[in-house]
């Protein structure tokens, strides 16, 4: 039963990539000082994703823009980042959603202020479903 839910999770966390199109990633970049909650998610993703960040909006532009190529890479090892999902990361993912539109209803509400955060929230919610099923294996 959990080898099956975690073949339907990362299934989901491979059509929410697929998903994403250049432009929505590229719409961020017209955000100067982003609406609450961009930078949050940003940072958790990069948490997710294994890269260093501040957790400024300044961080995040320079992961998502900075070299896109890396990013590209990174977001489609899905089986490595969720391979090294570890208990530590899944409380600083969780600490970096708290208090945000992320932080609930998997996610859901993000897509109100950016399409392609929206898509990161739902993915990092489903990244720790995963995590919490794999663990229970």
């Amino acid at each position: 039963m959990a080898d099956a839910t975690s073949a339907s999770l990362r299934k989901k966390i491979k059509l929410i990539i697929d998903s994403i199109e250049k432009k929505e990633i590229s719409e961020l970049m017209a955000y100067a000082k982003p609406p609450p909650g961009c930078a949050e998610v940003s940072l958790a993703l990069a948490i997710l994703l294994g890269f260093k960040s501040d957790g400024t909006w300044k961080a995040a532009t320079r992961m998502f823009f900075g070299d896109s190529r890396e990013f590209g890479k990174r977001l489609m090892h899905i089986d490595e980042w969720l391979g090294n999902l570890s208990d530590d990361r899944v409380r600083e993912i969780r600490e970096a959603l708290k208090g945000t539109r992320a932080e609930h209803n998997n996610g859901n509400d993000m897509h109100m202020v950016s399409s392609f955060l929206g898509k990161v929230a739902c993915m990092l919610h489903t990244a720790i479903a995963f995590h919490e099923c794999d663990e229970n294996e």
